[in-house]
């Protein structure tokens, strides 16, 4: 038998994650059909549910992140301020969804993992992971530091006021700090969980680059998506 794998892409943000979650998105029901299942999250708005899902499943990532921590998405206050027992509830009820399904392969995208630091959280993602019953797999996709600085900034100043809230907060939780950006202690973090490293320069598109390291066939697939592109 096929041992069951859950495959989490922990992003980081401004590697190609959005054409990454946007080709899971067109090409879902094709993976579907070959036994793999890409799993979406669901929107938020200012603290509230509203129809629809996404393939960046930053809920997930969300329930994992210290609640200190103000990502751009907090800032923005896209989620609710959940409560630590609200918080596992959630976990739980997700790690139960996922661990009934079928498929052999489930794929997991959300940037926001590459938040993930502290001792507790590891303990929170491995009492999840634990729940489930796959082998874990996880991939991360590394840039050269001054593009992924230059791009990071930018994304946040695009969007209006985060930029500044951002630079408000301390430096030890602010994400345009340099822990951020220290690719060694993200490889720390994962390194327990069979981590694979891909360098963004190193492809042309990330997108079958990841497949492909993913073991997922790419005959047939729509792969010629590339989102938040920047003109030059």
């Amino acid at each position: 038998m096929t041992e069951k794998r859950l495959i989490l892409h922990v992003g980081t943000h401004k590697t190609g994650t959005s054409s990454f979650q946007g080709s899971l998105a067109r090409n879902v029901g094709i993976l579907r059909q070959r036994g793999i299942r890409p799993v979406p999250g669901p929107r938020f708005r200012a603290g509230v549910r509203v129809p629809g899902r996404q393939f960046n499943n930053a809920y997930f990532a969300h329930l994992l992140v210290r609640p200190e921590l103000k990502t751009g998405a907090r800032l923005r206050m896209v989620y609710p301020d959940w409560k630590p027992a609200q918080r596992l509830r959630r976990l739980r009820r997700l790690a139960e969804r996922l661990a009934g399904m079928e498929e052999d392969t489930l794929i997991l995208s959300a940037e926001g993992l590459c938040f993930l630091r502290t001792e507790e959280e590891r303990k929170r993602l491995s009492g999840f992971l634990g729940q489930i019953g796959r082998r874990v797999e996880t991939f991360v996709v590394f840039r050269n530091s001054a593009d992924w600085r230059e791009s990071w900034l930018a994304q946040l100043t695009d969007r209006e006021g985060t930029i500044d809230m951002a630079r408000a907060e301390p430096e030890d939780r602010s994400i345009l700090s340099d822990w951020y950006f220290d690719k060694e202690a993200i490889r720390q973090f994962w390194s327990p969980f069979n981590l694979t490293e891909l360098r963004y320069e190193d492809h042309p598109n990330i997108v079958p680059a990841l497949l492909e390291r993913m073991g997922v066939e790419r005959k047939g697939l729509d792969l010629d998506l590339r989102k938040n592109v920047r003109s030059v």
